[in-house]
């Protein structure tokens, strides 16, 4: 009986391990075939595995490799999810699976691997991220904000931080979003999305500068082909109505990206709005060629039209909108706005010109009414050949005079606190309309505001000043709603750029037997505002005592650039490195913030020779703060207007070198150079090993000495300066009576190899006279 038994159950398991046996034969000689690229013959054998084992995930897996290399995505993606349902490498299955549903775009199908894979490991980061992803791109963002937030606890990621960010934004929590949107880019810089979500919020907070930084930084450092940066980058542009740079940008956008209709719209548009509608309509039309179904097209390019009174173009363009409108069941108003439209352009009649006196109309199409006004008072004149019909202001219909046959006149007082605009509409007998609208402008009446960056001024506005001074150069700031159309110190007129807000002036005057300065400033409006300087003479020179005579320090801080990106630290490193020079015998230091590339010509070539020689000053040390860029073996600072890639915006600082020959007074010159990408200034001659450099011997006060110390060769230097910070403090906590610039050096070269790599260059400047002399910092 037992014998009968054991003879039936192996007849029963005997077919089993023969179809196991052979199914891992047929693997084994897959795995041969595909390792000796015979890719057919290797499908076959994991196909035969297949039908003789259906339940050996390793064979699922392994034709699905060969489905891939056969380019079968969807067969591949069926038999890895099937070898993950057998339990084979599931997690890691599952996955594939996922990733090749979802580039078939079948979404639901993905979905449900990564359910699958989520139940198996459910604090998996690649499961949880890549669910929010799909629950993002489907619109349900608040399971795709819990789920990010999920997968920020699995793994605090920055790619993660994003969709929790933008899932935030999607959902109206606009604050959140901004700070998660912060959170990722802090944890990954090179997430291009975070900063286009953060750019997009910005740009619906009408914060555009904030937008334009964060597209230049996709642009500049992650991926400069990205088109949504240069979409986004163009809309803050255009925000601020900076027409041209919008169109450059959207322009380079189409040359990447040529069958996107959508950016031609926007480039049609910028270009409708600079008034460049011969451009619109070409732009226009290149949509259309794209996709003839945009109605709004139509429209904006049959307005383009008429602006160029190409009558019968524009009615063909409302036309077509009217009609696509129709049959797109579109808003009653706009089919109405499209039938008017044509009726309008079609008529062969004048229209009433309708010219306003009072209030001034500006040249920003603005009407002038000052802000403390209750009324405003509304006069202007009509032209029209027939008789009028109808005259209405904000829809109120006035009486008009007649003056003279086609000429009227009206006159009429309207409250100011509910008037903002004012439209003007006229009609003739023959329904020939005109309408004109213009935003009221509240003209301020408050008198500009001065202050002084250099000289500092005491509270009660007291300068200071030494008794050898026999000229005072002056920089301040005029603060004021309106331009300033005039800054004047007692009878010398100050430099300042007209056409900015809130600008900064200087000025250099003669201020022998002079007792004080009136400085007065003039709005465009008439508003004026003085303020006056009294002196104040200590009767000492600061440089009886100091062995390298008078000494000076100029400081350049260049931080809020127009294309570079911003800097952040040089004002608190410039703080710092003031702080610590107070402790020294420094007669002046001078603060120059944000010069353009004229201003920096002017100062160096002219402002800055003349102060050196009307006040006798022996040492001077510039110091320079900001972009730098070595081109050439050519050292170029960067003014805060320099435009990236143009060579000729930069301040080539061998210029720098030619206006120190003419300081004739100086026997010491020390320029610091803390810029990125800094290079090589002035074609640097390396000193040699100066070991008699020391407060010991101060001997070399004596001797001329032209030096340059740079906070790196080539490499590009962090925003937070190690450089700086290291400068000051070796001034701060020095024991000693005085320090040499050769110890500064040699501290700063040590601190900055240790923690960066970056070797400082320190050295004779070239051409300059120079007799091995030093600077030293000698203690108050």
């Amino acid at each position: 009986m037992r014998i009968f038994l054991l003879t039936s159950v192996l007849a029963i398991l005997f077919p089993l391990v023969v179809s196991a046996q052979s199914a891992k034969q047929h693997i084994k000689a897959g795995q041969q075939f595909l390792g000796n690229g015979m890719i057919e013959a290797a499908y076959e054998e994991f196909d035969q595995a297949i039908k003789l084992d259906a339940a050996d995930g390793e064979a699922y897996m392994l034709k699905a490799s060969v489905s891939l290399l056969k380019n079968d995505s969807l067969e591949a993606a069926v038999l890895y999810q099937k070898s993950a349902a057998l339990n084979y490498l599931p997690e890691e299955n599952y996955y594939k699976a996922a990733t090749l549903f979802y580039n078939l775009s079948q979404t639901g199908d993905a979905d449900a691997c990564i359910e699958s894979g989520l139940s198996i490991k459910p604090k998996s980061f690649d499961f949880l991220l890549f669910k929010t992803k799909l629950l993002f791109e489907s619109g349900q963002y608040q399971q795709a904000y819990e789920r990010a937030q999920e997968a920020v606890k699995a793994k605090d990621m920055g790619i993660a931080w994003y969709y929790s960010g933008a899932s935030a934004h999607r959902l109206g929590q606009t604050d959140l979003a901004i700070k998660e949107l912060e959170k990722s880019i802090i944890r990954d810089n090179k997430i291009a999305l975070s900063f286009l979500e953060l750019a997009a919020i910005q740009l619906e907070q009408k914060k555009y500068d904030y937008a334009i930084d964060n597209c230049s930084m996709v642009i500049l450092l992650i991926d400069p082909m990205n088109v949504q940066a240069l979409k986004l980058r163009s809309m803050a542009l255009h925000g601020q109505k900076e027409y041209e740079q919008a169109i450059a940008d959207i322009t380079k956008a189409i040359s990447i990206d040529k069958d996107n209709w959508e950016l031609y719209k926007y480039r049609a548009d910028y270009n409708f709005d600079y008034a460049l509608y011969a451009n619109a309509v070409d732009d226009y039309s290149l949509l259309l060629k794209i996709n003839d179904t945009v109605s709004s097209a139509f429209k904006s390019r049959g307005l383009a039209y008429e602006k160029l009174n190409n009558k019968k173009s524009a009615i063909q363009d409302f036309s077509a909108y009217r009609k696509l409108l129709s049959d797109q069941n579109g808003p009653a108003g706009e089919i109405s706005f499209a039938e008017t439209k044509i009726f309008e352009i079609g008529r062969e009649s004048n229209k009433p010109e309708i010219t306003v006196i009072l209030p001034v109309l500006n040249e920003n199409q603005e009407l002038q009414v000052k802000e403390e006004e209750d009324i405003i008072r509304i006069e202007g004149t009509l032209q029209e050949e027939s008789l009028l019909s109808d005259f209405k202001i904000n829809n109120l219909s006035i009486e008009v005079k007649q003056e003279s046959p086609g000429t009227y006149s009206f006159e009429v007082e309207l409250p100011a606190s509910e008037t903002d605009y004012l439209t003007f509409s006229a009609s003739d007998i023959y329904e020939n309309i005109s309408s004109v609208s213009y935003p009221v402008s509240k003209i301020e009446t408050q008198s500009p505001i001065i202050s002084l960056i250099s000289p500092v001024a005491e509270a009660n506005h007291i300068i200071r000043l030494e008794s050898g001074d026999n000229s005072l150069y002056i920089e301040g700031r005029v603060e004021d709603k309106s331009n300033i159309t005039k800054i004047q110190i007692d009878e010398v007129n100050a430099s300042f750029a007209p056409g900015d807000y809130n600008p900064r002036f200087t000025g250099t005057i003669d201020i022998r037997n002079r007792r004080n300065i009136t400085v007065t400033a003039t709005d465009k409006f008439g508003n004026t505002a003085s303020s006056i300087y009294e002196f104040a003479r200590d009767g000492k020179m600061l440089n009886e005592n100091n062995p390298m005579g008078k000494t000076w320090v100029v400081v350049i801080e260049n931080s809020d650039y127009n294309q570079f990106p911003n800097l952040k630290n040089p004002e608190n490193d410039v703080k710092s490195l003031v702080q610590a020079l107070d402790r020294y015998k420094i007669s002046k230091v001078l603060v120059k913030k944000n010069m353009s590339k004229r201003e920096m010509e002017r100062f160096f070539a002219l402002d800055l020779r003349d102060l050196i020689l009307a006040n006798h000053v022996n040492s001077l040390m510039i110091w320079y703060a900001g972009h730098g860029k070595n081109m050439q073996n050519t050292g170029y600072w960067i003014p805060v207007d320099g435009r990236l890639n143009d060579e000729y915006s930069f301040y080539n600082i061998n210029a720098l070198k030619a206006s120190l020959y003419s300081y004739s007074s100086l026997t010491h010159i020390l320029v610091v150079s803390d810029a990125c990408e800094a290079g090589e200034s002035f074609t640097v001659a390396m000193r040699g090993d100066n070991s008699l450099a020391s407060c010991d011997n101060l001997n070399l006060i004596n001797q001329k000495s032209a030096l340059v110390l740079t906070s790196s060769n080539t490499e590009a230097a962090m925003d937070n300066s190690l450089f700086a910070s290291t400068f000051a403090n070796t001034l701060a906590n020095n024991p000693a009576d005085c320090i040499p610039i050769d110890a500064i050096a040699e501290r700063i070269s040590i601190v900055m190899y240790k923690h960066t790599a970056q070797k400082p260059q320190f050295g004779r400047i070239a051409g300059l006279e120079d007799k091995n002399g030093t600077f030293f910092f000698i203690s108050k």
